[in-house]
């Protein structure tokens, strides 16, 4: 039997959204569930696990701080010190009787309204720990027809009708004639001029003229909205049904297929996808081009977010799966890096040579990353950006670890 309330650290892999995050996390013993093998476990935020592998930890009790209430010292205190004042009086006016007799009322006067606010308080905290309770364990499930949201919704339409909104004017007329550019332009020229980054001179015919581009503090949103809806228009998909993902998962590809009968079309389709990955890393090792352009409808708006960052650290991270191609059996291997929070380069792609175990697939995939990082650390310092702490990689294969770290192992 454990001991109720004590500390304890149950195993969250099956709660794990994805693998990087925590595999347990300190929680507090509430006793055994009633309809599942294991133990219930309560966290810091109210939320409850049942778990059969979870580590105690008798010593400590997470609860027992709680239990410890500053209102009764606070009360404790003030009767102490009225009744310290009051024999203090009481000394000091021993010649007056009638004086001693009317302090005497009012010190027991103020102790009763004491003890009854200590009362009143203890009661008013007990009953709010009592409400807690049942409003924990009395929790309502929250449904879609509660919320009132009975259809689901199609974001890209309003991102649809957002992009043709905020289409820039073609022609200097047309940003002139609205109202809103002219407010820019009038804005953006003043700060230039008050701020003496630039001389207005003559227009020469033999020279161009550089635009000014402006940077927003939040950081840099590299997306190609307009370019996706321009494809499908130009493709007859824009009025197709949206997917979620690019990929169907656990299908295996094969070679044995029909041959295309229009082949220029899908290498056509290609090359423009292959265009698009420069913003769009998700789609980097897609191939389903008819499902791709699905899902790039629903998800016009996506984008790369380049974020400011005061820590240029470089993060790297690199899964890879284990003789998933039914054809010759090379596996699938990939990268992100990250400099700062800014991912600056991904891969996503089949491994060159056949792996005859999943570590030694991901111990392939962990090389590649490496010699990427070192490739992005020399450019670095070759452009006196200083880094300064050592690259972090990220490898969720135990084994590609320990061989990384050993390689007698």
């Amino acid at each position: 039997m454990k001991t109720f309330g004590c500390a304890c650290y149950p195993c969250l892999k099956p709660y794990n959204q994805h693998k990087l995050q925590f595999h347990t996390t300190k929680c507090v013993f509430l006793g055994y569930s009633g309809s599942h093998k294991g133990y219930k476990c309560l966290n810091s935020t109210g939320r409850i696990f049942i778990s059969r592998h979870v580590v105690f930890n008798n010593i400590i009790f997470p609860f027992m701080m709680a239990r410890a209430s500053p209102i009764s010292h606070g009360s404790s205190t003030r009767s102490n010190s009225s009744i310290s004042q009051g024999s203090t009086d009481i000394h000091n006016n021993n010649n007056s009787s009638s004086n001693t007799k009317r302090k005497h009322q009012v010190e027991q006067a103020e102790n009763q309204n004491t003890i009854d606010a200590t009362i009143s308080q203890n009661t008013l905290v007990n009953s709010r720990i009592e409400n807690n309770i049942e409003s924990i364990n009395q929790h309502q499930m929250t449904t879609r027809s509660k919320m009132g949201t009975i259809k689901p919704k199609k974001p890209y339409v309003g991102a649809v009708e957002k992009m043709l909104e905020e289409q820039e004017p073609e022609t200097t007329h047309e940003a002139l004639e609205n109202p809103e550019w002219r407010k820019a332009m009038i804005a953006e020229f003043k700060a230039l001029m008050m701020n003496k980054t630039c001389t207005l001179v003559p227009y020469q015919g033999q020279k161009n003229i550089i635009d000014c581009k402006w940077v927003d503090a939040s950081g840099l949103y590299l997306k190609q909205t307009k370019y996706v809806f321009d494809l499908l228009k130009k493709l007859n998909l824009e009025h197709v049904s949206s997917c979620p993902t690019p990929m169907v998962t656990g299908r295996s590809l094969s070679e044995e297929v029909e041959l295309m009968k229009n082949p220029t079309l899908y290498r056509r389709e290609i090359g423009a996808l292959q265009y698009l990955t420069n913003t769009r890393p998700d789609i980097a090792y897609s191939v389903n081009v008819k499902r791709v352009f699905r899902y790039l409808k629903g998800t016009m708006n996506h984008c790369l977010h380049i974020k400011p960052s005061a820590d240029l650290d470089i993060t790297g991270f690199s899964p890879a799966d284990w003789a998933t191609n039914i054809e010759d059996r090379k596996s699938i291997a990939g990268y992100c890096v990250f400099l700062g929070e800014s991912l600056i380069t991904w891969s996503s792609k089949k491994q060159r040579v056949v792996s005859r175990s999943s570590t030694e697939s991901e111990y392939r995939a962990l090389a590649d990353l490496a010699a990427k990082v070192a490739w992005i650390r020399s450019l670095l310092q070759e452009i006196k950006l200083k880094i300064p702490r050592p690259p972090i990689l990220w490898c969720d294969n135990l084994s590609a670890k320990a061989l990384a770290t050993n390689p007698v192992y």
